[in-house]
């Protein structure tokens, strides 16, 4: 009606620069938080209501739910391609997360439509839980890594 539908299949270029964008700001923040902190005299702290607190909790969180969202996205992608890889479908319980890890690491030209799919949400996949588990670890074990429980 108004000439600017979506289509589901260019809805991953615009989940991966709305990705961009919260990268970008989660770096600017991390940035700006860390020259605000090297400016102030003694050792400054942030209490959690602090907006540079809350601003790096709001720009970790766009870019853990744009990969989210990317994942979802791209998990639909691969339900409705054919799988054209005897390969996968023929392996073992055991031996399809080997393949998986093996696959994030293969030459694209080797792959078939499918398999190159399946590489990008395993990549996506394997980026968004490092997204999640790096911060979440090192607010719970503050500095030095050692537990602050």
């Amino acid at each position: 009606m108004y000439g600017t539908r979506i289509e589901f299949d260019d809805f991953g270029r615009l989940l991966g620069k709305v990705f961009v964008v919260a990268l970008l700001s989660l770096v600017l923040t991390i940035v700006g938080t860390g020259a605000l902190m090297y400016s102030m005299p003694g050792k400054p702290t942030f209490t959690a209501t602090d907006p540079p607190t809350i601003a790096l909790v709001i720009s970790w969180v766009g870019t853990w739910v744009s990969m989210l969202c990317y994942n979802v996205w791209s998990v639909w992608q691969l339900r409705r391609m054919p799988v054209d890889s005897p390969a996968f479908t023929s392996r073992t319980l055991a031996g399809k997360p080997v393949f998986l890890l093996g696959l994030v690491f293969a030459d694209t030209d080797d792959l078939t439509a499918y398999e190159e799919r399946l590489q990008l949400t395993v990549q996506s996949l394997l980026l968004w839980i490092v997204l999640l588990v790096v911060p979440v670890y090192s607010a719970v074990t503050g500095p030095g890594g050692k537990a602050a429980l």
